[in-house]
């Protein structure tokens, strides 16, 4: 589960931080350009109930302001993916 989570996070990070942002940035401002890909980002995850967005669009807008602050996507990736194994742990102790 945990090399799953670690390839999401980098894909994701590759995805909407690296490629989405700087390509948004080229037609906007940075700081729109991250507003666009979280909500881009959080759109993914309208499956999860409105709980679910909400969290990933916080998430995609401090992610994305750490991507546009740093240029490097391995953080951002690694950040991502601890992300998701500590809601995976919490939510296996809640069971």
């Amino acid at each position: 589960m945990v090399v799953l989570y670690l390839v999401i996070g980098f894909v994701e990070a590759l995805a909407f931080r690296a490629y989405l942002i700087s390509r948004l940035s080229k037609v906007m401002t940075p700081p729109l350009a991250v507003i666009f890909s979280a909500l881009i980002f959080s759109a993914t995850y309208f499956n999860g109930g409105i709980g679910s967005v909400t969290y990933q669009l916080m998430m995609g807008l401090i992610l994305g302001f750490a991507f546009l602050r740093w240029r490097r996507v391995w953080p951002i990736a690694l950040a991502q993916s601890l992300d998701y194994i500590s809601i995976e742990v919490i939510g296996s102790l809640q069971k």
